[in-house]
């Protein structure tokens, strides 16, 4: 996946080896050029791309193919004298950020669903990849079977939220939990959620209000109590 803040490292060692307090100094053909110019070189040798240098300095990465395509990522490694310290190149990193992973992610409540979905994604990716000339890899980082909670214990959350506020709001969840090797270990699971300001959440802006946050521990804590009679109902 792509990691913006391993662009901002490489700004700020880009800065180390090319500035000082005053900004940037990668005035074209300079010495300080020099170094900026074999610091992208040695990123871009890390992915699948051809690189050239013309008579100008510039740097011109394509990707394998039949009909190798330039990669115009746009952006510039040189400066002004005393420029910024970002002076230009945020985009041409930011643009090898891009290029060192491009993933697809893909989530569906049924298996034969999803390896459909799946084998429709290989295939465009083929034809898109034949259309342009270039060849395309796949290279899976994760791979997790949908899990299904337990429908009795669905059952009780409705019964310990209607209880609490009158509504409930019942939804699959794409991400992966814990709860979802729970369930693929045949543990009886399911999961309560609360509600984020504004929908957002794993996140450092992330919030809740007090009163949602009291409603679900008391509808927690009646999920709890329903569950132990439950069992020890059933055994």
């Amino acid at each position: 996946m792509l990691n913006p803040s391993r662009t901002v490292s490489e700004l700020r060692a880009l800065r180390e080896l090319t500035g000082d307090e005053r900004g940037a100094h990668r005035e074209a053909f300079t010495p300080a050029w020099v170094a900026a110019r074999d610091f992208l070189k040695s990123k871009l040798a890390a992915l699948p791309v051809e690189t050239r240098e013309d008579a100008a300095g510039n740097l011109w990465s394509t990707l394998p193919g039949r009909s190798p395509k330039a990669l115009l990522i746009g952006g510039h490694m040189d400066s002004v004298p005393y420029g910024g310290w970002l002076d230009g190149c945020l985009n041409t990193l930011a643009g090898v950020e891009i290029l060192r992973r491009i993933t697809l992610d893909q989530r569906h409540l049924e298996a034969p669903a999803l390896a459909a979905m799946l084998a429709e994604a290989r295939s465009a990716a083929e034809r898109f990849a034949h259309e342009a000339g270039v060849d395309v890899r796949w290279e899976p980082l994760c791979r997790v079977a949908p899990a299904k909670f337990d429908e009795a214990l669905i059952g009780l959350c409705d019964e310990a939220i209607t209880e609490t506020c009158g509504t409930i709001h019942r939804m699959p969840s794409g991400p992966l939990h814990d709860a979802t090797s729970v369930a693929h270990a045949g543990i009886p699971t399911a999961m309560m959620f609360v509600q984020s300001l504004h929908g957002i959440s794993h996140n450092r802006i992330e919030d809740t209000k007090v009163e949602h946050i009291e409603a679900a521990v008391r509808a927690l804590d009646r999920l709890a109590t329903k569950a132990i009679a439950r069992i020890a109902r059933t055994g």
